[in-house]
């Protein structure tokens, strides 16, 4: 970076800081506890959806596991009709 670029950012960036404690909407103490509140309430806001996110998901895998026992059940009927099917068959 050239020695004018370097002036010219230093310059910007003073202005802006300028310009922002000019035109601050509030006091320091008053964006201090807005900043402050506003954590907490997204601090609050994740872990209710973090909580949420974790009771689907368990949800999710309490189905997946009766799903698979209704399968294991069916494909168990299937094996042993097909088993006395055979033993029929060969006894023929």
């Amino acid at each position: 970076m050239s020695k004018d670029n370097t002036f010219g950012l230093m310059l910007g960036f003073g202005l802006g800081v300028g310009l922002a404690l000019l035109f601050a909407p509030n006091s320091g103490d008053k964006t201090r506890t807005r900043i402050a509140k506003g954590t907490r309430e997204g601090a609050e806001y994740l872990k209710r959806q973090a909580n949420s996110l974790r009771d689907t998901a368990a949800d999710m895998v309490d189905k997946g596991q009766e799903e698979v026992t209704r399968q294991a059940e069916a494909l168990k009927v299937a094996v042993e009709t097909g088993a006395r099917a055979y033993r029929r068959a060969a006894n023929s």
